[in-house]
């Protein structure tokens, strides 16, 4: 899938989202990946998006769940999840 922005962007992260990400064992580089390479993409609001990506752990599927905003050329992680309720979100 090709990347869903045009142009390069800035990945930033909210305090928030930082502290999510340390207490669900989710690393930055691997939310920056599921930003760049998207499985899906659904707009949750005109700057705010839901993006999805398969990911494999303990051979077992999850969905990562990112909320990020979209601002000019800056992509700001406001939170992300690990699902193992695949059909829920897809």
């Amino acid at each position: 899938m090709p990347r869903w922005y045009d142009e390069p962007v800035k990945i930033t992260f909210s305090a928030h989202a930082r502290q999510q990400l340390r207490e669900r064992n989710l690393s930055e580089a691997e939310v920056a990946r599921a930003v760049e390479r998207p499985e899906r993409i659904a707009a949750q609001s005109p700057r705010r998006y839901r993006v999805l990506k398969n990911i494999r752990r303990e051979r077992k599927s999850y969905l990562l769940v990112v909320i990020c905003d979209r601002r000019n050329s800056t992509v700001e992680i406001v939170t992300a999840f690990l699902t193992s309720k695949l059909k829920k979100y897809l």
